[in-house]
C-alpha cells in the first residue's frame, strides 16, 4: 500500500505564493509594450523639420549630443540615455517566520542618431528605444521649449 505524501500547509502556501508571483511576472512581461509608438513618433516629429537644415537646430532642441562618430565618411551625432530599474517583491512572513523575495533588473535605453553631410546639414535620423526609454529625453525637450517661451 502506498502512502500519500502530505505537505505541511505552510509549504503549500509558499508554493502557491511563488507560483502566483511567477505568473504575474509572465503576464506583465507579455502585456508591456517593448516599443511605445507614442514616444518614437513624438521624437520623429521633432526631428523631421530639421532634415535639410543645420545640425545646430537639433542641438538647440535636444541639447548637446552624447557623442559623434564617423562611419564610412558619414558623420553621425548620437543622443543616448540608458538606465537600469530594479524591482523587488517580498511575500508576507508566514506563521513559521519564512518569507521569500523575487527581484529583477530592467535596462531602459533611448538612442537618437542624426546623420549629417559635409556642411553639417541633417540628411536623416533614427530613433530606437527599449521600453519607454525616450520619455526622459522628451521631458527634457518639453522643458527646453517651455523655458524658451518664458
Amino acid at each position: 500500500m502506498q502512502q500519500q505524501l502530505r505537505l505541511p500547509i505552510e509549504t503549500l502556501r509558499i508554493r502557491n505564493a511563488l507560483f502566483f508571483t511567477c505568473l504575474c511576472l509572465v503576464l506583465v512581461s507579455c502585456t508591456t509594450p517593448i516599443l511605445p509608438k507614442e514616444s518614437k513618433i513624438y521624437l520623429e516629429n521633432e526631428l523631421s523639420p530639421h532634415v535639410g537644415n543645420s545640425i545646430h537646430g537639433v542641438i538647440d532642441d535636444f541639447g548637446y549630443p552624447t557623442k559623434s562618430e564617423t562611419v564610412a565618411d558619414t558623420k553621425i551625432y548620437v543622443w543616448e540615455f540608458s538606465t537600469e530599474t530594479s524591482s523587488y517583491s517580498q511575500s508576507a512572513p508566514s506563521s513559521s517566520g519564512f518569507s521569500f523575495g523575487l527581484g529583477f533588473t530592467t535596462t531602459i535605453e533611448c538612442f537618437v542618431r542624426v546623420k549629417v553631410d559635409e556642411q553639417e546639414i541633417v540628411t536623416e535620423f533614427s530613433v530606437d528605444q527599449s521600453w519607454n526609454g525616450c520619455a526622459h529625453m522628451i521631458r527634457d525637450i518639453d522643458e527646453r521649449k517651455k523655458n524658451e517661451e518664458e
